[in-house]
Parts: C-alpha cells; sequence; structure tokens
C-alpha cells in the first residue's frame, strides 16, 4: 500500500468520499499515506461551533499543523447564551449586550487560532514557496552599489499577470513591502555623482510620494550631474491608490446609449456595432504565470483587461506633479526630465473603451536642450519646439484634464518668469507606430488665439489689434 503514489491515493479516496455516508474514518489508520488523503477530505471543510473551538485548536497540535494546508472552508455556529426570565420561549428577553459579546469573542477567538495556525503551518515543514517578491532585495542591491563611476542607469520593470491559486500571501512579502522600494532607489541615485541618465521604464508601480524622498533630503542640490531623467509609471499606485478615477460623465452618456439597444432587435455577431462602444486589438491575450501552492510556477496565457478609469485623481496625481517639479528644479544640470503614463497600460493587448481616453504625460526641456527620441525613452514629435529653445518650457499632455493652481505654480517656478508652459491637444496628438507627434499648430497659438476670439466679443473690433499683441505675450499660467 505504500508504494501507491500519494495522487492515485488520494483519487481512491475521493471516489470513497462520493459514496452516501462514506467513513473514511476507518481508512486513515491503514498508513501514514492514507491518514493523508483521508484528511485532505476531511479537513477540507469544517462546521464549527463556539463551543468546540477549544477542541478544533487542539486537532492542529504539535506536527499535525499540516493540516491547515488541506483546510478551504469553515461553517461556525455561535451558541448565545440563553434568554433570561419568561416561563417559556415566547416570553423571554434577549440580552443584545450579552449577545454581541458573545459573537464578537467567537469571531474574535476563531480568528486568533487561524492566525497562529497559519505562522505555524508555514514554518513547520513547508519549503520556501517557488516564487518571491524581490523589491526590498533590489532596493538593497542599489544601496551597496559603488556610486563613484556610474553615469547611466536604465532600470526596466516588465509587469505580467499572476493568478494565484494556493500561496498565502504572508509567504511572499509583507502588505507594505513594496511601497516605498523605488522612493529607497531613487534617493540613493540622487547622491551619484556622476551619473548623467537615469531611465525608469516598464512601467513601475510607484507611490504617490517617489519624489519626495529627494525633495525632503538634506541635501539642496540632488542628481548633482544629471541631463536625462525619464519615468513611465502604472496607473495605480504601490500603496493600493489610483491616479485615475471614473469619468462618471462619460460612462452615463454610454450607458443611455446602451439602454437605446435594448428595445431593438440587435445582431451580436455583427462587430460593427459593437465597435462603437468597446475594442479589443488583435493580440487580445499575452503569457502571464499561474501558481499552485507549492508546485512550480507555471506559464500560460492570460487576459489582460484594461481597467474604466481615465479621469485623473484629484488626490493622487497633485502632490505627485508638484514633488516632480521640486525635485526638478533641483537637478542643476537637468536637460531633459519626462513622466509619462506607461506605453502599455491603454490599448496594446488589452480591452479598452472607445469613449474614455487616458493620457499623462508630462516634458521638461531646458534653455539650450532639444526633445530627443531615444531607444530607451519616446518623446513626441512638436515642430515648433525649435522656436522655443531659448527658454526651459514644459509640456502638458493631459487629455481635458487641467491640473492643479498648485501643480502650475510648482512647475512654473521650474521654468522660470521667462520660460513657458504649453497644453497640448490631444485632438492632434497623432501617433506613428512607435513614435507620435503633434499636428497642430504651435500650442501658445492656439491657445492666445482663443483667448483673442473671446476678449475681441467684448471689446469690439477696433480693439482686437491690441488686445491681440498683450495676449500672445501672456503666460499661459
Amino acid at each position: 500500500m505504500d508504494d501507491i503514489p500519494p495522487e492515485i491515493l488520494s483519487r481512491i479516496i475521493s471516489y470513497v468520499a462520493a459514496e452516501k455516508d462514506p467513513k473514511l474514518s476507518k481508512y486513515a489508520p491503514i498508513s501514514v499515506q492514507f491518514q493523508a488523503a483521508v484528511e485532505q477530505i476531511t479537513f477540507r471543510s469544517l462546521k464549527l461551533t463556539s463551543s468546540n473551538l477549544g477542541a478544533f485548536q487542539e486537532a492542529y497540535q504539535g506536527d499535525r499543523v499540516e493540516r491547515r494546508g488541506y483546510l478551504r472552508s469553515i461553517e461556525i455556529r455561535c451558541i448565545l447564551p440563553k434568554r433570561k426570565s419568561g416561563g417559556c420561549e415566547v416570553t423571554r428577553t434577549s440580552d443584545w449586550a450579552e449577545e454581541t459579546k458573545t459573537w464578537s469573542d467567537t469571531v474574535s477567538r476563531l480568528f486568533s487560532i487561524l492566525d497562529e495556525l497559519t505562522r505555524r503551518y508555514e514554518t513547520h515543514f513547508r519549503a520556501p514557496p517557488s516564487i518571491s517578491l524581490v523589491f526590498l532585495d533590489l532596493a538593497r542591491a542599489f544601496t551597496l552599489m559603488p556610486a563613484s563611476t556610474l553615469e547611466i542607469v536604465h532600470l526596466r520593470v516588465d509587469t505580467i499577470e499572476l493568478h494565484n491559486e494556493n500561496i498565502p500571501l504572508q509567504q511572499l512579502s509583507t502588505p507594505d513591502a513594496g511601497n516605498h522600494v523605488y522612493d529607497l532607489i531613487l534617493r540613493r541615485l540622487s547622491t551619484f555623482e556622476k551619473l548623467r541618465r537615469l531611465y525608469f521604464t516598464g512601467p513601475l508601480t510607484v507611490s504617490s510620494t517617489l519624489f519626495s524622498s529627494c525633495a525632503n533630503s538634506t541635501a539642496s542640490i540632488i542628481f548633482p550631474n544629471l541631463e536625462e531623467f525619464a519615468l513611465e509609471f502604472t496607473p495605480a499606485t504601490s500603496d493600493g491608490r489610483w491616479f485615475f478615477v471614473r469619468d462618471e460623465v462619460a460612462w452615463k452618456i454610454y450607458e443611455d446609449e446602451l439602454d437605446d439597444f435594448a428595445g431593438d432587435e440587435y445582431d451580436f455577431d455583427d462587430s460593427s456595432g459593437l465597435d462603437e462602444f468597446y475594442h479589443t486589438d488583435d493580440e487580445g491575450t499575452k503569457m502571464g504565470f499561474w501558481v499552485y501552492g507549492g508546485t512550480p510556477v507555471r506559464q500560460r496565457i492570460v487576459e489582460r483587461l484594461e481597467t474604466y478609469r481615465s479621469l485623473p485623481n484629484p488626490e493622487t496625481p497633485a502632490p505627485f506633479l508638484t514633488s516632480a517639479a521640486e525635485a526638478c528644479k533641483n537637478m542643476p544640470k537637468i536637460k531633459r526630465f519626462s513622466l509619462k503614463l506607461g506605453r502599455y497600460s491603454l490599448r496594446q493587448y488589452e480591452l479598452y473603451y472607445s469613449f474614455v481616453k487616458r493620457v499623462f504625460e508630462l516634458w521638461f526641456i531646458s534653455k539650450g536642450s532639444t526633445l530627443e527620441h531615444n531607444d530607451i525613452t519616446e518623446s513626441p514629435e512638436i515642430p515648433s519646439d525649435s522656436t522655443n529653445t531659448h527658454v526651459n518650457r514644459v509640456y502638458l499632455r493631459f487629455g481635458d484634464y487641467m491640473p492643479e493652481a498648485t501643480v502650475m505654480e510648482s512647475w512654473r517656478a521650474v521654468v522660470g518668469t521667462e520660460g513657458k508652459i504649453f497644453s497640448l491637444d490631444e485632438e492632434f496628438c497623432e501617433r506613428e507606430r512607435d513614435e507620435w507627434k503633434y499636428t497642430g499648430e504651435a500650442p501658445q497659438e492656439k491657445v492666445a488665439r482663443e483667448r483673442m476670439g473671446n476678449a475681441s466679443a467684448a471689446i469690439g473690433d477696433a480693439g482686437i489689434a491690441a488686445s491681440t499683441a498683450n495676449l500672445f505675450a501672456a503666460p499661459l499660467i
């Protein structure tokens, strides 16, 4: 019997368990292997009462804690105190405070037992999981890295799907393990005196306080010789928040249009109508990973879905952009500084909705420098930029979103009194393969003409010439 593989033995016991009123306990004494096969079933789902929690805990003492690995569900019935007064059940009254305390104590004790069992189970006999998160190791590596000779650092993070079937999250990392890893890395790199180029691509899931770690540094100057900085980031923050929220107006219009379809006969085999509402690229799937308990990591095809969040979150981007401006201002030799939502965050490989669009990109170019496109970072082609190389400038591509006044003021401090901040009209941002080009008029001329039109309606034709001169000279913010 001991020579039977555990998988076959488990299958045999599962057939026995499927019978009516099975007596599985009689098979457990046959051998250790039979006992394990039986307990995989008998300890999978348990029914408990508040009075036998002690016996439940006792069943996992010593080496028997391995039974914790079989447990999947618990149904618990709380035994409340007997009602007081009255000769019959109808006339007795409940003591709500006492019953609430009994229920709370029962739930609290159950979770305490489960927590203790989980910790013992993880350290008792299990080998390290087949996968682990290495964020902290990465930060530690940068901390130990010599800073004397590095001139270029490119950190690329590839994000793939991970479906966790059975590994307790405590085995991968603590809940806050990745929150500030990139903060630590950025702060460490800010002390590298010879570093000239720094690229974070992938994109990275960063915290909204990423740049604050440098801005709050005791050093008044950070990245003393850095000339280029680029960051690609994901829509979600590392502490579980979002840079974007749902566009309620757009979704209300979309749902109203769907309601219009409800009363009509509609051929859902015809994808042309559906394309008005949602789209999916030809490459709708991608290779990802699934994890099953202690077994090896397996690769398989998984589907990636685009989120519906498209509007910048009022609580998250503002401190992120403000601290980024402060950091950029303290980089004495910076020529190009860019922030952008990761390149694979919208349409490639994913389902997306045609009625919402999510863009979030910022470029700072210093006086005397130009926009450059290389194999690592993607910069837009803006023909009019060549006429503004004599000043610092910032290009904003935020769609319909206009940053808060505090954000604009912080970037105004970066470009200086003579610098310019341009807001790019999304209508004229056209992509060709991996590059995109701004095909509209020079951004400042477009804004100026809009202002001129509003002003001329008020002052009349006689004042157009004088107003035009003043409006073209006015700053964008």
